[in-house]
């Protein structure tokens, strides 16, 4: 049937004064609660919800309560959705026929913006800040016959406070609906690729590189040096070349949190991709539909360095504590294992990038150079001596580890871990006894100033 003659039906009128209420799919819950406060309001008011009660033919439902609604209430709540289906819904209940009896058009709207093609309708705008608007309104619908055009009016005795209540009530359900939801954290969200709408199985052990990346908030694209969104999680990884390690560890916790069990923050760290910001990674969400997963969000967390604060000594030790933690603790004596676990490929990476991460540190604090280093310690003693000496055995131990690397050599590099163990031992004990030294020797001379 043609819309001139859908617009062209009578009017099917009853004893109830009735409110046909438009929205968008997004604002349903919006609609069902616009419905239930306005008809508290009156015992003689029936509004219906577009897109609710269809039995059959779904297209002819909506014909039939548009025309017998006596007002067409629109709820517009952003400007950036579509409107096209409310916009079709004005179309059908306005006449063609300038002689058709003609109900009310009325929106309900927030913010500053009106939608342009209903300029011409009568606006209310829903303010927080300014409730009259739409307490005028409410007491217009219920007291008079202005908007229903029905004899008698909905409700003349309803109160002041009644009304206030109810203003109070549709603003409060319009804000809960155009709340928008801020994230004030370095956070992505990775969904599957068009290509795989089922998900990924529970029993998957790593994150695909081709998940699309579905959001990601503006400050985590600092991170990774980006100036657009990514398209996929692969693209993510690739700004990072660096310090593998966390990349591994956040797989193994994809797994863990896959299978049900609680996901922790990779104990490795990795360096933003243009500075020195330092950042551990989380699985934060993932959302199941029974044994497949849909969707997966990451949160970065940013791990404070202290490069002033408490001094060189200070930062020394720190970083000595660091290499023994994350490098000499996880991977000395682990190697065999690591590789069984995750194969010899992805272990040795996950070394070499552990390794990296600190010397990058290292490096920025100036630790790679040996005076410097020096200069931390007494002269009265042969620490001096033996940091060079340390320096010189460093570079050698290196070098057979990444040649180790190379050649896939298990063995040889956990001969050489063994001997970084006892070289990062001495050096902590070293480093531990100086950093107590300078502290004893600051909090002297602050209770000699204070006698």
């Amino acid at each position: 049937m043609g819309t001139r003659a859908r617009n062209q039906w009578p009017r099917v009128r009853d004893h109830w004064t009735r409110v046909f209420i438009s929205h968008k799919e997004e604002d349903k819950e919006l609609a069902f609660a616009v419905r239930g406060i306005l008809e508290a309001g009156s015992g003689n008011l029936r509004c219906f919800v577009s897109g609710s009660d269809y039995s059959g033919d779904w297209l002819a439902t909506i014909r039939d309560e548009l025309r017998a609604a006596d007002v067409l209430l629109l709820l517009f709540t952003s400007p950036a959705r579509q409107w096209d289906w409310p916009l079709y819904e004005v179309g059908l209940f306005t006449p063609i026929e300038e002689s058709a009896p003609q109900g009310s058009i009325v929106y309900l709207y927030s913010g500053e913006s009106r939608p342009k093609p209903l300029e011409h309708l009568q606006g209310v705008r829903v303010d927080p800040s300014n409730l009259n608007i739409l307490k005028n309104f409410l007491a217009k619908f219920y007291r008079t016959s202005e908007i229903t055009r029905r004899d008698p009016p909905l409700n003349p005795g309803i109160s002041g406070d009644e009304l206030d209540d109810q203003a109070t009530k549709i603003c409060s359900a319009f804000v809960a609906t155009s709340t928008v939801p801020l994230y004030p954290t370095y956070r992505i969200s990775l969904s599957p690729p068009p290509n795989c709408t089922t998900g990924l199985s529970v029993q998957a052990a790593a994150l695909p590189r081709d998940w699309r990346v579905d959001n990601i908030t503006p400050p985590t694209l600092s991170i990774f040096g980006l100036a657009d969104c990514p398209a996929t999680w692969g693209d993510v990884l690739d700004t990072i070349e660096e310090n593998d390690s966390w990349k591994h560890e956040l797989d193994s916790e994809f797994a863990r949190a896959a299978s049900g069990r609680i996901a922790y923050p990779t104990t490795s760290t990795f360096l933003s991709a243009h500075d020195i910001r330092s950042f551990r990674a989380m699985i934060t969400k993932l959302e199941r539909a029974e044994t497949r997963i849909l969707r997966v969000v990451i949160a970065f967390i940013p791990e404070p360095t202290p490069a002033i604060v408490g001094g060189p000594a200070f930062n020394l030790l720190r970083l000595a504590t660091r290499f023994q933690t994350e490098v000499i603790h996880r991977f000395c004596g682990e190697m065999q294992n690591l590789a069984a676990v995750h194969g010899k490929e992805q272990a040795l990476s996950m070394l070499l990038g552990s390794i990296r991460y600190i010397e990058r540190e290292s490096s920025h604090l100036r630790f790679t150079d040996p005076a410097t280093v020096c200069a931390v310690f007494a002269e009265g003693n042969a620490d001096r001596a033996t940091v060079l000496n340390m320096f010189s055995e460093w570079s050698h131990v290196r070098t057979d580890i990444v040649s180790g690397i190379k050649t896939g050599d298990l063995d040889a590099i956990e001969r050489c871990m063994l001997r970084l163990r006892k070289q990062n031992l001495s050096f902590l004990s070293m480093i531990a006894r100086r950093h107590c030294e300078l502290i004893e020797r600051d909090a002297k001379r602050v209770l000699e100033q204070s006698d």
